[in-house]
């Protein structure tokens, strides 16, 4: 089959190069190059494959490598125009594989130690490397599924499959789920102080709420508890969780005050616990980082309860230096600017919009006005411009994805949040259906940057594919990975989700 003999030519491609880099001492990222240029040579018209990478053997790829494995990834030039687009494209990779070999530059001669304080510069680098992303996967692949389309069928087709997406039961159940935790954690956790549950939910989450907020109504306690318990759409539900997520003080005070009774008492003894383990151990993190100056626990730390996993892409998303004191020094160009928002242009009753507008967001939108009125959200497609030369831009442009904001941060927070209300990491694959549907069809990001930000904290099994690969059948087997075709998810809190079409 294709990819066995994809695995003997690798197996004999590694053994050659792995004799030559040893020969003539040349380091890792040179030596996967090598490799790669063997399969091209032997398989001019065929597809060269780079499999999981071994154990880094030098400071150089360590510095590159990061806690979770690269997955297997293909490069084939048969979707392209033949053999010269391959060689474009190996020499393209085999450019950021040499700049990913002295990553970061501000770690490594001129610039690195020795200097001002140079165990603590070191510490810092060593922080920094072990907080990103995956940065070698996706180097070498094949282009995307939408790679040709233009820039108007992308944004149908993926539009189009968020739609479908918000139609699937698995969205739908595990919505409900999720704001019915969140509710009892936010009501629970205002009780913990003596407040009333209407003015714990208006506390929680009202303050960083406003019309530009797509699905935001009010600050009413009443409207707040018919959307996450009653009848409130996606848009509406997660609205409010993302008004949540910009207000942590709400959060860290249930966090920081609650223990394993309360968690247990409000989400079960199985959930509780878990998500007891899961707030601790963050709790932990979030402590340490407050002892941190200012200028650098966003880098180099935990925050808050809710920030990004140390190997989430989504710590690509803003610039990231040095601290003065041990030099200075940019680690690396964050992948969006914020450019202030811009209103979306759409009316309450555009067609685009899906699901239609419930009765609570017309008359909120409009205040007072007969519809249809003009929207004034604020999606993140209107708020960024992406930095050409980020990671995250180059990888992507080089594969072909669509563009809007950059890895999700939203996405990462939400994962977080669903763990310390006590889902599982199997459950999070439901999440990424979510994540999907809500924020591709509100036009915050794409169908990429919401998988990119679910990727540090998936299970292996379920993990992203870059592009496609030689031996695919599918029409769009990158974006079949949302929910990989005949997977069966049995969740924690009960429901069975059955594999399920969603793809045009």
């Amino acid at each position: 089959t294709p990819p066995i003999r994809a695995s003997l030519l690798l197996l004999l491609s590694l053994l050659i190069a792995r004799c030559l880099a040893m020969a003539c001492s040349i380091p890792l990222a040179q030596w996967l190059l090598i490799t790669i240029a063997f399969q091209v040579i032997l398989r001019p018209c065929q597809s060269a494959v780079v499999m999981d990478m071994p154990e880094p053997e030098d400071s150089d790829a360590e510095s590159c490598l990061l806690q979770k494995p690269v997955q297997q990834h293909a490069l084939t030039q048969a979707d392209d125009t033949g053999t010269w687009a391959a060689r474009f494209q190996l020499a393209s990779a085999e450019k950021e594989f040499e700049r990913f070999s002295r990553w970061p530059d501000a770690c490594n001669d001129p610039f690195g130690p020795p200097g001002p304080h140079p165990t603590q510069k070191s510490a810092y680098c060593a922080i920094a490397r072990a907080k990103t992303g995956n940065i070698y996967s996706g180097i070498i692949n094949s282009p995307s599924s939408e790679k040709y389309m233009g820039s108007s069928d992308t944004y149908r087709f993926e539009h189009q499959v968020a739609i479908n997406l918000t139609d699937t039961t698995v969205q739908v159940e595990t919505t409900k789920e999720f704001a019915r935790r969140l509710y009892d954690l936010i009501v629970a956790g205002g009780a913990l102080n003596g407040v009333p549950a209407p003015e714990a939910l208006t506390n929680a989450f009202g303050p960083q709420c406003s019309l530009h907020n797509a699905g935001f109504s009010n600050n009413k306690s009443s409207t707040i508890t018919a959307v996450l318990l009653e009848n409130g759409n996606i848009r509406e539900i997660w609205g409010y969780v993302y008004c949540l997520t910009k207000n942590m003080p709400a959060l860290t005070d249930i966090f920081m005050k609650a223990n394993t009774s309360f968690f247990k008492g409000v989400l079960g003894a199985e959930a509780g616990a878990r998500a007891f383990v899961v707030v601790q151990e963050r709790k932990a993190e979030v402590v340490t980082s407050a002892a941190m100056p200012s200028n650098v626990k966003y880098t180099f730390g935990f925050p808050d309860f809710l920030w990004p996993t140390k190997n989430s892409w989504v710590n690509f998303g803003f610039d990231a230096s040095l601290p003065n004191d041990v030099g200075g020094g940019v680690l690396w160009v964050g992948a969006r600017k914020h450019t202030g928002c811009n209103e979306t242009g759409l009316m309450t009753d555009s067609p685009e919009i899906y699901p239609p507008l419930s009765q609570r967001e017309i008359e909120a939108q409009c205040e007072g006005k007969a519809p249809p009125c003009q929207l004034q959200w604020y999606p993140g497609a209107n708020c960024y411009n992406l930095v050409a030369d980020s990671f995250y831009a180059e990888r992507a442009t080089r594969n072909g994805y669509r563009m809007v904001a950059g890895p999700s941060g939203t996405t990462a927070n939400v994962f977080q949040l669903a763990l310390s209300l006590g889902f599982t990491n199997d459950d999070l694959l439901a999440f990424r259906v979510v994540m999907t549907a809500w924020l591709v069809q509100s036009n915050d990001h794409s169908l990429l940057e919401t998988m990119l930000a679910a990727e540090s904290q998936m299970p292996s099994e379920y993990s992203m594919q870059w592009g496609r690969k030689s031996y695919d059948q599918d029409k769009w087997p990158d974006f079949q990975r949302i929910w990989p075709r005949g997977t069966t998810l049995n969740t924690s809190w009960g429901p069975v989700f059955q594999s399920f079409h969603f793809l045009p």
